[in-house]
C-alpha cells in the first residue's frame, strides 16, 4: 500500500514504510562500486566504454543519427531513456516526490538537487577556499574566478565571462545596443544628430522633396523614435521670410 510507504528515496522512485529501511536503501546507492574495465574505444574521440552498448550509443554523438522519435512532436533522441525523460513533459508524469515539501519531478536528478534546498548539503567544496556549493556548476564557476577563466562569450561582441548569470545580463543590454544602432543607421551616430545643426531649407508652395522623404522615413520607425529625430516648423524671422528650419526635440542618449 503506497499510503504506508512515506519514505521515498531521494535518488530513485522507491518508497519505504520505515526510516530504516529507507537508510538503509540510500547506503547502497551510495557504496562506490567497483569500476569496471574500459575496453571498448572510440576511433573518433579516444572515449572508452565499458559496454558495447554504451560505445554504439555514443558514437550517435559523431554521426548525428538519432533513432528514437517522440510520437507527439516528431522530436528525435540518441537514446531510448531521453526519450522517455522527455515524453514525461508531454504526459506531465512527476514520479519523484520531495519528501519534504511534497513537490513533485520529473527526473530524479532534478529531485536530488531540491533536497538540498531544504537540507543545506553542500557536498562540492573548492579546493582552493574554503567556500561550498550545492550544485557542480556552482563550483566550476566559483573556481574560474581563482583561475582567472572567462568561458562564457557574448556572441555578440565576443565579450567573455566567467559565468553564465553575468553573461546572459550582458547579452540582454548588448542586444538592446545592437537594435538601437539598427534604428538610428541611416540617420548618423547618436552623437553626430545630438551635435548637428537643424537644417535649413528654403519655403516654397511645392512641398520638399527633402521633407517628404523624412515623414515617410518617420512613418516606419517605432513610436518611441520619433520623438528624437529631426522634424519640421515653418517660421518667419522678419528678414529672409518664410523658410522651413529643422527642429531637434530631444536627445537620442536618452534611448
Amino acid at each position: 500500500d503506497k499510503s504506508k510507504r512515506r519514505h521515498q528515496c531521494p535518488m530513485c522512485p522507491k518508497r519505504f514504510a520505515r526510516d530504516q529501511t529507507l537508510e538503509n536503501h540510500i547506503e547502497r546507492h551510495k557504496k562506490v562500486k567497483q569500476k569496471p574495465i574500459k575496453k571498448y574505444l572510440c576511433d573518433i574521440c579516444s572515449k572508452c566504454f565499458a559496454q558495447s552498448g554504451s560505445l554504439v550509443a555514443h558514437m550517435r554523438t559523431h554521426t548525428g543519427v538519432k533513432p528514437y522519435v517522440c510520437n507527439v512532436c516528431n522530436r528525435a533522441f540518441t537514446k531510448s531513456t531521453y526519450l522517455q525523460l522527455h515524453l514525461r513533459t508531454h504526459s506531465g508524469e512527476k514520479p519523484y516526490i520531495c519528501q519534504y515539501c511534497s513537490r513533485a519531478f520529473a527526473r530524479a536528478n532534478t529531485l536530488a538537487r531540491h533536497i538540498t534546498m531544504h537540507t543545506g548539503e553542500a557536498k562540492y567544496h573548492c579546493q582552493i577556499c574554503t567556500k561550498s556549493f550545492r550544485r557542480l556548476t556552482s563550483l566550476n564557476e566559483h573556481t574560474y574566478t581563482h583561475t582567472g577563466q572567462r568561458p562564457y562569450a557574448c556572441k555578440i561582441c565576443s565579450k567573455r565571462y566567467n559565468n553564465a548569470g553575468s553573461l546572459y545580463a550582458h547579452t540582454k543590454k548588448c542586444k538592446l545596443q545592437q537594435m538601437n544602432n539598427q534604428v538610428v543607421d541611416g540617420f548618423g551616430s547618436v552623437d553626430n544628430v545630438c551635435q548637428a545643426e537643424p537644417p535649413v531649407m528654403i519655403f516654397s508652395e511645392k512641398k520638399c522633396e527633402e521633407v517628404e522623404q523624412q515623414q515617410q522615413q518617420q512613418q516606419q520607425l517605432p513610436q518611441f523614435v520619433i520623438a528624437h529625430v529631426p522634424t519640421t516648423t515653418v517660421e518667419d524671422d522678419g528678414i529672409y521670410g518664410k523658410k522651413l528650419q529643422g527642429f531637434h526635440y530631444g536627445a537620442f542618449a536618452n534611448l
